[in-house]
């Protein structure tokens, strides 16, 4: 559903950013990735930290800083 909206001019300003990092990667890629993505936002925290697949809030976490980034990306 989140893909479709995205593809809707009216709905793009209206949407939260977002980044997929995959699990598979080595953990200096994913901080890559992180780093890149809070860039694009203008390194703004905190950031909702949570898994690509809906599990009713399990495993979400709100990070507020670099250190918690690195820990939940490792």
């Amino acid at each position: 559903i989140y893909e479709g909206l995205r593809e809707s001019f009216a709905a793009a300003d209206h949407l939260l950013r977002y980044v997929f990092i995959s699990a598979d990667l080595e953990n200096a890629e994913k901080l890559r990735i992180a780093e890149n993505f809070l860039e694009s936002i203008d390194r703004k925290f905190p950031i909702a930290f949570k898994p690509n697949a809906g599990e009713r809030g399990a495993g979400v976490f709100i990070v507020k800083n670099f250190e918690e980034l690195n820990c939940r990306l490792e």
